[in-house]
């Protein structure tokens, strides 16, 4: 089909005018979490070509000199990562984003499961690395980020059990130790959500890795806006979801 010059004119202002929105937005939220956010990472979410807006935004940035490639969703993915991984140094400190990409890319695999986890909205992120292994962790700050699914969810299949028999009427969304399990990766430590919190504002709660001690007791590791508390391992709301994390070996 054939389109007319006033028709490529309107897509272009179209895309200019949603790009200047989002600088727009990623500058607010810059200024209300006092750290950088990236206006690509809020196109990923956009309903428009990601490809079309993503060079709207770097040309409304003064950062396009010469005609955008057409990237792949590898190099997509990879670039909205490295914006992410950028916009919180404070993460990640001493780490080196050309060492991330090169030990992902060395490692398809785990790429593919920081994807998926990243279409779920757990916007993962490098907290550090750790005996030649670098840590990826769920980064998202707004619960309403995460897909519904991985939300209003109990800690384990125990306290799924005892919710089905003793409260058959409540309705959850599975356990978040099944949830990671299938997805080939672990939750968080404690220390990764204390990093995060320390770094940007947190809306929501999230189950974290629980030691055997602290389940015996009906509980488990939950981390909120101010820190880590233990809490009842059947405990699930919308607003509470998990934080999920996997650990790539280092190439240099």
């Amino acid at each position: 089909m054939e389109h007319s010059r006033q028709e490529f004119e309107s897509t272009e202002e179209e895309l200019s005018a949603n790009a200047k929105g989002l600088i727009a937005k990623a500058k607010t939220q810059s200024e209300t979490l006092g750290v950088k956010v990236d206006p690509i990472t809020f196109a990923q979410r956009a309903g428009d070509d990601i490809s079309a807006l993503r060079a709207a935004i770097l040309k409304e940035q003064g950062e396009v000199t010469a005609p955008t490639l057409e990237l792949s969703p590898e190099q997509l993915w990879l670039g909205e990562l490295q914006s992410r991984f950028n916009s919180l140094p404070q993460l990640h400190e001493g780490v080196q984003w050309t060492d991330v990409e090169k030990s992902l890319k060395a490692d398809p695999e785990s790429m593919r499961k920081l994807q998926v986890l990243d279409e779920k909205g757990h916007d993962m992120n490098v907290f550090g690395q750790e005996n030649g292994e670098f840590v990826f962790a769920s980064g998202w700050n707004n619960y309403e980020q995460v897909s519904a699914d991985h939300r209003n969810i109990v800690f384990d299949q125990q306290a799924q059990d005892y919710l089905e028999k003793h409260y058959p009427a409540e309705r959850f969304n599975g356990n978040a130790m099944d949830i990671t399990k299938e997805l080939g990766v672990d939750l968080a430590d404690t220390k990764f959500h204390q990093q995060l919190i320390r770094a940007i504002q947190v809306n929501g709660w999230a189950w974290l890795k629980t030691d055997e001690a602290k389940r015996a007791v009906g509980c488990a590791f939950v981390g909120y806006f101010r820190g880590v508390n233990g809490d009842s391992a059947d405990n699930h709301n919308a607003s509470g979801s998990f934080r999920a994390a996997l650990r790539v070996k280092k190439i240099t």
